[in-house]
Formats: C-alpha cells, sequence, structure tokens
C-alpha cells in the first residue's frame, strides 16, 4: 500500500515537471551550427555542496543541457547524468538557474540555444596534503 502512494507522489511530480519544463523551453531551440554569434557567459554561480554529501565525504558532478534563452537567462534544464545519481542535482539545478548569458544571435537577433555544462563537487579531504 506505501509503494502504491510513493509511487503516485512520483507520478504527480513527474508531470509537474514536465509541464514546468516544457513552459519554460521556447519554441525554437538553436544548436551551435546554426548561430552568427555564440553565447557568452556572464554570470556564472557555482553550486553549494550540500551538507549531507559534505559530511559523508561525497565527491561528484552533474552534466547537464539547457536552453538559453533569448533574454540571456537560462530557461528549461536537463540533467543528463549525475555521479553518484540524485546527489548533486538539486544544487546544480539551483546554480544554473542563476546564470546569465550574452544571448546567441542569428540576422543580429538574439535568439533562444542549447547549452551544456559539466558541474563537479571535488571533497575537501581529497585536497589535503596529509
Amino acid at each position: 500500500m506505501k509503494e502504491i502512494q510513493i509511487m503516485k507522489v512520483i507520478a504527480v511530480l513527474v508531470v509537474l515537471f514536465l509541464t514546468v519544463a516544457c513552459k519554460s523551453t521556447p519554441d525554437v531551440v538553436y544548436g551551435d551550427v546554426e548561430l552568427e554569434v555564440q553565447t557568452k557567459p556572464l554570470v556564472r554561480i557555482y553550486p553549494k555542496y550540500p551538507p549531507h554529501a559534505l559530511d559523508k565525504n561525497i565527491s561528484g558532478f552533474v552534466k547537464a543541457k539547457f536552453v538559453i534563452k533569448a533574454d540571456g537567462s537560462v530557461g528549461a534544464i536537463n540533467v543528463t547524468e549525475s555521479v553518484p545519481a540524485g546527489v548533486f542535482d538539486k544544487m546544480a539545478i539551483r546554480a544554473l538557474k542563476k546564470w546569465k548569458y550574452i544571448p546567441a544571435q542569428i540576422n543580429g537577433k538574439p535568439v533562444s540555444s542549447w547549452g551544456e555544462t559539466q558541474l563537479d563537487w571535488n571533497h575537501p579531504s581529497l585536497n589535503s596534503n596529509n
């Protein structure tokens, strides 16, 4: 019975996520080959280290693909890979939403385009010289 309730909650969350993601994706998102002027980063906020991962000496990374909208803000974000799975995703998405760009251009007009990145978390204990 508990498993069914959990599955229902997961299903609702998936539908909500897809609804939000679809609304934040512009009608046309251009790839690098189509662009006359590439995007240029203006603001990059590095994500915080999740306290539970810090406490447990967990390192990892998140790869994400996202829309850079014509106004330079970041729209829909899709985590394409994360190691360990799910540990750093929330912090990655939270940081990516704050990134700003000079948008790409076609015919002198700003357009939406794709962006990709990998964010790494290296536990401080790995950097010590002990």
